[in-house]
């Protein structure tokens, strides 16, 4: 069926074909090398199709047959012709040994064939099917090997307990077996059962080192009576349980992270907890740092752990892989390499064997990463590369032995595979030796990094910013204050202003430290007009200033913390209205688009989070930038008069009333001068629009009490003001600046209410200036208004 199977073919020659003679007694005699099938893989790497690479596999064939060591030969479709008359065996006798023709183009060289020898062809179904000639199939005694076939009765009947679990892990509306385990075969369940069956037996031997914690894994899911499997026999109740649930840990190890989301619709439902606990606190699979940290601390292997991680994510970059070797304490004995950049399996086995000797790269441990970029494709080069590494482990072991030498080399696997792999020959267990596994996104997840089990556990509003991460952080801004050059008294007083709140700041954690990273696409949205195109890039480059790259801690009296809390309240808002975001991370991981589309289930996580985010991001931005209002914030200083006023409008949160139910969430929001329909004008007070709208609101009711009296008429529509949200941060500025603010909010006012019709702009402007005087002098030359106290 698939390559998978040929660990079982190996498992079963070693000892029973190879060198061994007909005679039972002479076997003990042989050496261990001897003893083990010679498999042969074709080289998939793209030079060595040529006629140099395949006498170099000719010859190693005519060792074997010399020497009657059993040949197994995979993926040598462009050699089966020189191994015609072997096929046919057409063998020549001559002083009692037999003799056969080995063809290379129009040569022919005679070999000698060991009585014992045995020549084992291995090819996929698929490639038999449509690549094999007929006459070459007709030439071999075939056999059609599955796992499921060498496993006995008691085997058999948990391999179908593993199926049934398998197809309630793993369907779920479109959603297969694939779909959940990464590189499932068909075969995949029997060769996990053979696989667990093997541990067991090898724990019990106190042969297999793995095992323990095999066991550890498996009795997450149900307690196994560890003293009783040594009692009971294979066929027991109490073997097939602990098979059962030892498959379940190793089939486990492939799944991906969106499958144990989609459980919670299908019969294991009840299990999801426990399963995800097993998958990420006992298996490891949160990064590829946490998961060879894990597996390097419980080597105990002799020559070296093989691991095979499949991933979703990008390939590890080469400064990744030295961070990589520093954590782990492995920064001066780690290699890599990408297996695309090989030509020929000679360039790979040059590059690689160095790792293996001891002489060279000491005596102690060692880690070879090898990647592969498209691993569905690869399948046949990957397997190549696979058995060399292999074969190079085997020699190092024996190499330490001889010269005593302490240390082993690890070898990891890394191989990307697209979402769109499902479906593919690629096989993602491999069985022993090698650890399969999968890990979604290599990378550490980082303090802005939503986990799954965060994810699955918490609303949006929550992953962007956490309720219980409010804390007291007075020392901190006391210190930074204290940094601060000192001031004279009179000058503390101007750059203190009364509405200076008292900070409150918030832990380093949830996805709002991402949100320097939004502003391009949020400010993206916003739509201005054809003559103001150059606000786009202006905006942008402010708010770059003003929401800080990685924030140390979030001050709620800066720009960016008030941001962020007007957001985080609107997500709320959002969940309270919207039902169906209940289950948002169970629509993300049943949608096949967006998994395809996203890589990794990470990714698709934040992209659900930015597309909830960028929208209402942006309609804050446009709301807060009308008439350029965030020209007014200095985005270098907090201290100024005008930028506190800024910040404190900013920050009240009746004054600054957001509503998810009023925001129409659009792809294009208009942007300067959007909201009203006047001209646009820079404007010189921070919000003043809403300082107008503030006054208009009450003039009505001020007017409807005072009458025709202008004095009271002024004297009602303070008091109305003052016990506004408004009228309180207005009152709140020092009366040094109230002339300057008067004064600002006169020149929006005039360009507010009053459009001029000159087509020359300058005589516009002094059209403008001419109001404004008019209007101030009026103002102050008003008795009953200069008598309000």
């Amino acid at each position: 069926e698939n390559y998978a199977a040929l660990e079982i073919l190996n498992h079963y020659l070693r000892d029973v074909v190879g060198t061994a003679s007909a005679d039972p007694a002479e076997k003990v005699e042989m050496r261990p090398e001897d003893m083990h099938p010679f498999i042969l893989f074709g080289s998939s790497f793209p030079k060595d199709k040529e006629y140099t690479q395949v006498c170099r596999n000719i010859n190693q064939i005519k060792i074997c047959m010399e020497t009657g060591r059993t040949v197994i030969l995979l993926n040598l479709e462009n050699l089966y012709e020189s191994l015609y008359d072997v096929l046919n065996q057409y063998y020549i006798y001559h002083g009692g040994s037999r003799y056969v023709d080995l063809g290379l183009q129009t040569h022919r060289v005679k070999c000698r064939v060991h009585e014992n020898f045995k020549l084992i062809l291995i090819a996929e179904k698929s490639t038999v099917y449509e690549k094999f000639p007929t006459p070459l199939i007709n030439r071999l005694e075939k056999h059609f090997v599955l796992t499921s076939s060498v496993l006995v009765d008691w085997q058999q009947e948990v391999l179908e307990q593993l199926q049934n679990w398998t197809h309630q892990f793993s369907c779920v509306s479109r959603f297969k077996e694939g779909n959940a385990f990464v590189g499932y075969q068909k075969d995949t369940p029997a060769a996990v059962v053979f696989q667990a069956t093997i541990q067991l037996q090898d724990m019990i031997k106190g042969e297999y080192f793995k095992d323990l914690e095999g066991l550890k894994q498996a009795s997450v899911l149900g307690n196994i009576p560890l003293e009783e499997l040594v009692e009971e026999e294979e066929n027991s109740d109490v073997w097939k349980q602990a098979v059962l649930q030892l498959s379940q840990c190793l089939l486990l190890q492939t799944a991906s992270p969106d499958a144990f989301v989609r459980l919670e619709n299908t019969p294991l439902a009840d299990q999801q907890a426990v399963l995800l606990k097993l998958y990420n606190d006992v298996q490891h699979h949160t990064s590829l740092e946490d998961f060879l940290q894990h597996h390097l601390s419980q080597s105990g292997l002799q020559g070296g752990l093989l691991l095979q991680v499949t991933t979703h994510s990008h390939l590890l970059s080469g400064e990744e892989v030295e961070q990589l070797g520093d954590v782990l304490g492995y920064r001066d004995h780690i290699s890599w390499f990408l297996l695309q950049e090989f030509d020929t399996e000679l360039d790979f086995f040059n590059k690689v064997s160095p790792a293996f000797q001891r002489d060279q790269v000491g005596s102690q441990d060692s880690l070879l990463i090898i990647q592969c970029d498209s691993g569905d494709s690869d399948g046949d080069l990957i397997a190549c590369a696979r058995y060399r590494i292999y074969d190079e482990g085997v020699k190092s072991i024996k190499q330490n032995i001889i010269l005593e030498c302490e240390g082993s080399t690890h070898v990891l696997f890394v191989i990307h595979l697209p979402q769109q792999s499902v479906g593919s020959s690629f096989v993602g267990f491999q069985g022993d030796p090698w650890v399969s596994a999968h890990i979604d996104d290599l990378r550490h997840i980082n303090s802005d990094t939503v986990t799954l089990s965060e994810a699955m556990n918490m609303p949006i509003s929550h992953l962007f910013l956490s309720p219980d991460s409010k804390v007291s952080h007075e020392s901190e801004r006391e210190s930074s204050i204290a940094e601060q050059p000192q001031l004279e008294p009179s000058d503390q007083q101007l750059a203190q202003p009364h509405f200076q709140p008292k900070p409150k700041t918030l832990k380093k954690s949830g996805y709002y430290l991402r949100l320097h990273g939004c502003i391009q696409a949020a400010a993206s949205r916003l739509q201005d007009s054809a003559k103001n195109k150059e606000r786009a890039t202006d905006r942008v480059k402010l708010l770059v200033e003003l929401i800080p790259r990685s924030p140390a801690i979030l001050d709620e009296s800066t720009f960016h913390g008030t941001l962020v809390t007007h957001i985080h309240q609107l997500l709320k808002e959002r969940e309270s209205i919207r039902q169906d975001e209940k289950n948002w991370v169970l629509n993300e991981a049943l949608s096949a688009k967006k998994l395809q589309s996203g890589g990794t289930f990470r990714n698709v996580i934040a992209r659900k989070l930015r597309d909830v985010i960028i929208p209402i991001f942006a309609e804050i931005i446009a709301l807060i930038d009308h008439n350029y209002n965030l020209d007014l914030v200095d985005p270098k200083t907090h201290d100024t008069p005008v930028t506190q006023f800024w910040l404190a409008m900013f920050r009240n949160p009746q004054v600054m009333h957001f509503s998810y139910a009023d925001m129409s969430v659009r792809e294009q929001v208009p942007g300067v001068g959007g909201r009203l329909a006047e001209e646009e004008f820079r404007c010189q007070l921070p919000f003043s629009w809403l300082v107008r709208e503030a006054f208009e609101a009450q003039w009505d009711s001020a007017k409807s009490v005072a009458g025709n009296k202008t004095a009271q008429l002024y004297r009602q529509l303070y008091t109305l003001i003052s016990e506004t949200s408004i009228g309180s941060v207005l009152e709140s500025v020092d009366e040094v600046y109230c002339e300057e603010f008067f004064q600002r909010y006169l020149h929006d006012f005039v360009r507010s209410v009053h459009k001029c019709n000159h087509k020359i702009s300058d005589h516009t402007d002094m059209e403008y200036r001419l109001i404004e005087k008019a209007l101030s002098d009026l103002t102050h030359s008003t008795e009953d208004f200069a008598s309000i106290d």
